[in-house]
């Protein structure tokens, strides 16, 4: 199975998801709040990832510079995925 299909099923690497917690004000380990953190677009997660790691304001910039490097709109991605 691809890394792809299995974090659509499961949850993000450990790093993103401690990240993730911790913007929200838990604990790297709580796990409480991952339901709802894997019902987050995956534009979301970049930009609160991005602002956890002191990369305010830069997930935008960020989605287009992988746009214009790789010819991935990550937005546009994010968006085929929510009507799967």
């Amino acid at each position: 199975m691809s890394r792809k299909k299995i974090l659509s099923k499961e949850k993000y690497p450990d790093d993103i998801m401690e990240d993730l917690r911790q913007r929200r004000g838990l604990e790297e380990d709580d796990e409480s709040e991952d339901n709802d953190i894997m019902q987050m677009s995956k534009s979301d997660v970049l930009d609160e990832v991005v602002t956890w790691n002191n990369l305010i304001h830069y997930g935008e910039p960020i989605k287009q510079w992988i746009n214009d490097i790789y010819d991935i709109d990550l937005d546009e991605y994010d968006e085929n995925k929510e009507e799967d």
